[in-house]
């Protein structure tokens, strides 16, 4: 569930930007036909609302993080060995090659 709300606060954090930007483009940039804009119109509005969420959903994703470590501490579940060690030297090896690159 955490990846699905760290996805759900890209994709708020994607709208606002695209938002921002088709609104950018929409008005006009000479000071004559510049106007007053408030309201949910804004696009800086847009922005802090979004900036808000994404707040609110990492505060969320921190505490469903922690719970489950508490859990995890509490009863810790079996761990298949063979399996952690390939998938740790596999790890290993592409970061080497990531660092040679």
């Amino acid at each position: 569930t955490d990846t699905l709300l760290c996805c759900a606060a890209l994709l708020i954090a994607l709208f606002a930007i695209s938002y921002a930007k088709s609104q950018q483009h929409a008005t006009p940039s000479n000071s004559a036909n510049q106007r007053v804009r408030t309201g949910l119109s804004d696009d800086r509005c847009v922005e802090s609302v979004s900036g808000l969420l994404n707040g609110i959903l990492l505060v969320f994703v921190s505490f469903l993080i922690v719970f489950e470590n508490i859990e995890r501490l509490i009863d810790p579940p079996q761990i298949e060995s063979g399996r952690i060690v390939v998938i740790s030297a596999l790890g290993s090896l592409l970061n080497g090659i990531g660092l040679t690159l």
